[in-house]
């Protein structure tokens, strides 16, 4: 078995997170995080163990590309296989996420290597996610992602001035409905998002809640939030994660019914304000759809 250094040297930046699943339903939207970016951050242990998480991504190598063929992924993909999903060496995760970042990482093979790592579906129940970033075709991922082995496609709304809250919702749901239309049908799409307030785009987690996903949640493919990451998230008190986790399920309306605290019982005016937030949410989506 070829070794990491051999298959990954010499190369170009990336980020490769392997997924653990937690509580993965997909009758229901959840939430994603990152883990392992922090010493502060508690325990891989501790971070599985809460409910807000739907799954987590953790670990990660910097480095494939350069020169590289195909045959390079593919011994990339064994290497995978054999030490991080297969549990021949202990470990026994559950997928792979690309996050390929920066300029001068040069767009090779990903597609490739997502193809010889989907092949060991046949083995294993395994879960692919793509981050691309704000532009479509996204430069690294598009072949990849246009293959259909992704099962989920979680574009990076943040860092990124073409798509990110800075205030106004606009560039954001944007940029949003174009991915959500761009992803292929038998993927789900997750909006990726950051935990860290100094970072650009920071969305605070009310406006989150009440604001924007009422919206986002109204795409057809919606899946869920990814958050980065755990140290950020667990940085508030309530967390993050705690704070948006009863706004992201699919029901559309449920943020609306609760924040009207309707009931059976209650007044048909309130229902009809309800019902008149609820047309309003439609028209703005369809602003957004037809921008």
């Amino acid at each position: 078995m070829v070794s990491l250094k051999q298959a990954l040297m010499p190369s170009f930046p990336f980020f490769l997170a392997f997924t653990s699943t937690v509580n993965l339903q997909f009758e229901d939207a959840g939430i994603h995080l990152y883990w392992g970016q922090n010493v502060k951050e508690g325990t891989l242990m501790e971070t599985c163990q809460c409910e807000s998480y739907r799954y987590v991504s953790l670990a990660s190598l910097t480095e494939f590309g350069c020169n590289r063929t195909p045959n390079d992924a593919k011994n990339v993909a064994n290497y995978l296989w054999q030490f991080f999903l297969s549990g021949q060496h202990g470990l026994a995760l559950d997928g792979v996420v690309f996050d390929i970042d920066g300029e001068n990482t040069p767009n090779l093979y990903w597609d490739d290597l997502l193809r010889e790592l989907s092949a060991f579906k046949e083995k294993k129940k395994l879960y692919f996610t793509a981050v691309p970033g704000c532009a479509i075709p996204d430069f690294h991922l598009d072949k990849a992602i246009k293959t259909r082995y992704f099962d989920f496609v979680a574009p990076k709304l943040y860092n990124n001035s073409v798509c990110e809250f800075d205030g106004s919702i606009y560039k954001l749901l944007r940029s949003w409905f174009k991915w959500t239309r761009y992803v292929p049908s038998n993927a789900l799409a997750f909006m990726t998002i950051t935990a860290n307030p100094s970072d650009n785009g920071y969305i605070p987690p009310n406006i989150l809640s009440q604001g924007i996903l009422p919206y986002i949640k109204l795409a057809p493919n919606y899946g869920g939030i990814s958050v980065w990451n755990r140290y950020w998230d667990i940085h508030l008190d309530p967390s993050y994660s705690d704070q948006i986790l009863p706004y992201v399920s699919k029901d559309v309306l449920r943020s609306v019914l609760e924040k009207s605290n309707l009931r059976s019982n209650h007044s048909h005016r309130q229902q009809q304000h309800a019902g008149q937030l609820a047309v309003m949410t439609v028209i703005n989506l369809i602003y957004f759809l037809n921008e």
